[in-house]
C-alpha cells in the first residue's frame, strides 16, 4: 500500500497505522465488489509477491468467477484532502532513482483492475474520502494528459485528474 510516511514517525507507529488503513481500504472495496456482485461471496486477499512485483494489494475472489480482481490501495493524509486541487486528482509514483518499477509502470503493463484511492480523515481511523478507479482508464492516457512533479525523495510522481478517469465508486462525508 502506497501512503505517505512521516519523518517524525517510528516503524512500530507507520506498521501498526498502515496496517488499520488497510483494514478499513478492505472493508470498503468488499462493500464495492458486493454492491456490484450481490447474493455472490467476496473473498479478499493479499499476497507479497503480487504488492512488489503487480501492484496489487488486494486480489479479489468473486463466487462462481474465475476472473481474480486486483486492487492497488493509495492512501494521502487528511492535509492533502483540504487543498481543493489534490481532492480532484489521483498521484501515482511514476519514475524513482533507483531504476525499480513504479506502480504507474506496473499499471501501464497491464496490470491491477482497480485503484481503491482515498484521503484519511482527521484522526487517520478511517477516510473523509475514496474513489475506486478503473486502470484501464489510467491506461489510456499518457503522461502528457498528466501533470509530472518531484517528490521530496527525488523520485516523479504524475499526477491525473478524477474528470479524465473512469471513476465507478465515489464516497465523500
Amino acid at each position: 500500500m502506497a501512503e505517505e510516511r512521516s519523518v517524525n514517525m517510528d516503524y512500530n507507529d507507520y506498521r501498526q497505522m498502515s496496517d488499520e488503513q488497510i483494514s478499513y481500504a478492505r472493508c470498503e472495496v468488499k462493500r464495492y465488489f458486493r454492491g456490484k456482485y450481490p447474493g455472490k461471496k467476496i473473498n479478499i486477499t493479499q499476497d507479497e509477491e503480487e504488492d512488489l512485483k503487480h501492484a496489487t494489494d488486494f486480489l479479489v475472489k468473486i463466487q462462481g468467477i474465475k476472473r481474480v480482481r486486483r486492487v492497488l490501495v493509495r492512501t494521502r493524509g487528511y492535509g492533502y484532502f483540504l487543498n481543493s486541487n489534490y481532492k480532484e486528482q489521483v498521484t501515482l509514483r511514476c519514475r524513482t532513482q533507483s531504476g525499480f518499477k513504479t506502480e504507474y509502470q506496473k499499471i501501464l503493463d497491464g496490470w491491477g483492475d482497480y485503484l481503491f484511492y482515498a484521503f484519511k480523515n482527521k484522526d487517520g481511523k478511517g477516510f473523509v474520502q475514496y474513489d475506486i478507479v478503473s486502470l484501464n482508464s489510467v491506461r489510456k492516457l499518457d503522461e502528457l494528459d498528466g501533470m509530472i512533479f518531484n517528490n521530496k525523495d527525488k523520485s516523479k510522481g504524475i499526477a491525473f485528474w478524477k474528470s479524465d478517469l473512469k471513476v465507478v465508486k465515489h464516497y465523500e462525508q
